[in-house]
């Protein structure tokens, strides 16, 4: 799964110190204990990292990288510069061809001797019968005192091998075996990427690597961050990112990714201006991790770092974790985007800053469904496609590791087309879920694509379909030792899994 990433802040009860994991939708303060509701989902969030070098040690370092290089040089201007990076992770869903298989070459034995002939059973046991008769009667002999017979006399007669009935080597074949045809296959991978969100031609650091993951991340704010340098604005648009961030070298026929999450992070560079030879240069260096990362850059690029313009940041927001309707507190699950209250057992999902209503059914045991059970969320599409104004997509709500179990639990199931009726009795969801309608219309496309075979996934926009409806609807899943098996499928789901 992604590595999740520490966003540091205040609590906005008590005002203090909040670290909670990236991503999280709902957070507790460990001092006042107050349950909050982090918003802004799927909207561009943006973060930035505080430096940890100041300026003396960054011309010091800067010098001392110069001296060891080129010799000595002059210090004009050092500037500590923000620069942005995009971040995007997510769930990818892929259809693949899968690398062909050949069988490969016979092997040609004709370079080897003949395996020895092979006798039919028939005649192995008579020969064997023979031998053994002659054993019982030397044994005889020997008993009444007889003299042991020279060997020329009782000499045993010699028994020729049968002659094979096949031949001793297989004849070798003409020409290689036919290659075995591409097969479509399922593959799931977590997404996450950085890269640099502005256009510095000639910069060595693209990416952030793995950095993020162990530094602290602390919301954007404008006055802060002007106050220590200089602020690079994202020329890359949020469009233009998802289609680089989601760009791949593997034999992709068609994907979805679900839950998308697209921020910004600012970083600290320090860009030292120094003169050596009559020659203008830059010095890049890394403000926290206090590495030169470029030593000959050209001045232009400093002009492109000043030309930019930061525009307005969006940061996350917060709200108390209950219930719109009756003020109850609501399960405390950090990356659920989907709550029910546990109070008035009404349904919630996060839409940006506020929390919407989302009305949701039940479904009745099927009959001899009296084992123990677990309800999970499924989305329920009603769509029309290839002129099926009826056709059904089941879709998991619910938040699952293997999200190759996902897809195929939602292809099987909106295959199988099941038959179920609604309850009618009073039921309080015990849990929430991480898929929104959005997402689900996304893995319906991913499913549809795939109930079409090669020929949905070469072309998905041939034969599209439309949705009439989504609801959302409570599947009871049977109990079986450590896994949930669905009602209707036989899909068994390991619980260990469960996030």
């Amino acid at each position: 799964m992604n590595s999740r990433l520490t966003v540091s802040t205040e609590c906005p009860t008590c005002g203090a110190p909040l670290d909670f994991t990236e991503g999280s939708h709902a957070i507790q303060c460990g001092h006042c204990r107050s349950r909050l509701l982090v918003t802004g989902r799927k909207q561009l969030l943006s973060y930035f990292i505080s430096p940890k070098l100041d300026v003396h040690r960054a011309v010091a370092k800067a010098l001392v990288a110069q001296k060891e290089a080129e010799g000595e040089c002059r210090v004009i201007a050092p500037q500590l510069y923000f620069i942005p990076y995009y971040r995007l992770t997510g769930h990818d869903f892929i259809w693949e061809r899968a690398a062909p298989k050949p069988k490969g070459e016979p092997i040609d034995l004709s370079g080897f001797p003949p395996d020895p002939p092979q006798a039919d059973l028939g005649e192995t046991l008579q020969a064997a019968s023979e031998v053994l008769s002659g054993v019982w009667e030397f044994g005889k002999r020997l008993y009444r005192g007889e003299r042991e017979p020279s060997p020329e006399a009782e000499e045993p007669p010699k028994v020729a091998p049968p002659q094979s009935k096949r031949p001793a080597v297989a004849p070798p074949r003409s020409g290689p075996e036919p290659i075995e045809e591409d097969e479509v296959t399922f593959r799931d991978r977590y997404v996450e990427k950085n890269f640099i969100a502005c256009d510095l031609k000639g910069w060595g650091s693209y990416s952030l690597g793995v950095r993020p993951a162990v530094l602290r991340l602390e919301l954007f704010r404008k006055e802060a961050l002007e106050a220590q340098g200089r602020i690079v604005g994202a020329t890359l648009s949020s469009e233009e990112a998802l289609r680089q961030g989601m760009k791949g070298a593997e034999p992709v026929l068609y994907r979805q990714v679900l839950g998308q999450v697209l921020s910004l992070i600012y970083f600290p560079f320090w860009v030292i201006r120094v003169q050596r030879s009559g020659e203008e240069r830059l010095i890049f260096l890394d403000a926290v991790s206090e590495r030169v990362i470029q030593r000959d850059a050209p001045v232009s690029l400093q002009e492109m770092l000043d030309r930019s313009a930061a525009a307005d940041a969006t940061t996350i927001g917060f709200r108390p974790l209950a219930c719109p309707n009756c003020g109850w507190d609501l399960p405390f699950t950090p990356e659920d985007i989907l709550f029910f209250c546990t109070s008035c057992a009404r349904g919630w999902q996060i839409r940006g800053s506020d929390l919407s209503e989302i009305p949701y059914e039940v479904a009745a045991l099927l009959p001899g469904g009296e084992t123990p059970t677990r309800h999970l969320p499924m989305w329920v599409l009603h769509a029309e496609v290839d002129r099926n104004p009826s056709f059904r997509f089941f879709l998991p709500a619910f938040r699952y590791r293997r999200l190759k179990l996902l897809g195929d639990l939602a292809r099987r199931l909106s295959k199988a087309q099941p038959a179920y009726t609604v309850s009618a009795e009073s039921f309080v969801p015990s849990q929430g879920g991480c898929y929104d309608q959005e997402d689900a219309a996304l893995l319906a496309r991913f499913t549809w694509a795939g109930l079409q075979g090669k020929r949905g996934m070469d072309d998905p926009e041939e034969n599209p379909f439309s949705v009439r409806r989504a609801t959302l609807t409570w599947f009871p899943f049977q109990v079986e030792g450590n896994g949930l098996r669905d009602p209707f499928v036989g899909i068994n789901l390991p619980q260990n899994l469960f996030v």
